[in-house]
Parts: C-alpha cells; structure tokens; sequence
C-alpha cells in the first residue's frame, strides 16, 4: 500500500480547488514533474482522500480530508524553522489568511507580537521575519498565481507552527473551507 509523502499535500490541496485540474497542470503549478503529481494523485486515491469520477477524474473526500488536514499534516510534515529570513509572509501573518478570518466571522483569529512568518525567498518577498520552510519549494511563487492555494498552504503552516490557540483557530478555517468546496 502507498502512504502518504509531504509532498502529495499540495497535491490534495491543488486538486480540492481545481478538481479537473489535467497532470501537465497540476505540475506546472505545484512546480513539480508530472509523474511526480500522478504518483501522488495514485496515493490520495489509495489512501482515501480522493475517489475516482469515471476513467480520468477525481473527488475530493471532503471528511477524511478535512480530518487528514487538522490532524495528520502537523506529524507527516512538521515544521522546520529558520532562524531569520526574508520572504513571503505565511502562517497568521499571511493576508490571505487575515482577510479570510473577516470574511468568514472566524473571529477568534490570534496575533501576536512574535515576527512574522515567512517562506524564504531569493525572488519576492520584502518581509523579514521567522522562516518556515514550505510545504513544496514553489510556495513563494505559489503565493502571487493562485491567491485560494496560497490560503490552504498558509493555514497549514499555522497548524504546523502555531501554539494551541492558533491551531485551533486554523482547525476551524480549515472546516470552513473544506464545506465550501464544490461538490
């Protein structure tokens, strides 16, 4: 049986918001080969996040995937911290982040003094701040192409780094998002 890698996260993500979404696409986006993304689709199906939709398609298992999201990814990938760093702001810091906790009434939404989190980035990125190395190296550039991808990896992040209040604050924004997919 196939497990689940890191790397197959983005992919679940990706899919969740573009469920049609070809191979060539998947991996242009995500910044990774092909058979790297239908390797990982192979995986998400086995492991019961995604059901197959005739010859070619795939569904998202909204339950497993929301269950998978708040309590598995903070142990499948961990995250790993870099002392200083400039680039995209990730985790609470995110503006993603913030404008979806207003949108959505989540109001319990934590800030803290601490610096900022960002994705390391030699491209983009004017913040300075804690680093965390993102979920797939593509992360920064992620951030400027797909705005409602940047949202799920950026919320993650705070599941994989935030203390109590903010993973929980991250768990319900997660559940939110997940009931808004179409089905």
């Amino acid at each position: 049986m196939n497990t689940i890698r890191p790397r197959d996260i983005p992919v679940l993500l990706y899919l969740a918001e573009h469920p049609t979404a070809a191979f060539a696409q998947i991996a242009e986006s995500l910044g990774i080969s092909t058979s790297t993304a239908h390797s990982a689709r192979r995986r998400l199906v086995d492991c019961g996040l995604l059901h197959r939709i005739g010859r070619n398609g795939v569904g998202i298992a909204r339950g497993p995937m929301l269950e998978f999201l708040q309590f598995a990814v903070p142990y499948i990938a961990p995250a790993r911290l870099i002392a200083r760093a400039r680039g995209i702001p990730t985790g609470l810091a995110a503006p993603v982040v913030q404008a979806f906790a207003s949108i959505a009434e989540i109001d319990d939404l934590v800030l803290t003094d601490a610096p900022p989190q960002v994705w390391p980035s030699h491209l983009a990125g004017a913040v300075l701040g804690t680093g965390i190395e993102p979920l797939i190296p593509a992360a920064p550039s992620i951030a400027a192409m797909d705005p409602s991808l940047y949202r799920w990896l950026a919320l993650l992040d705070v599941l994989r780094s935030g203390d109590v209040r903010a993973r929980a604050f991250a768990r319900r924004a997660l559940a939110h998002l997940v009931a808004e997919l179409p089905t």
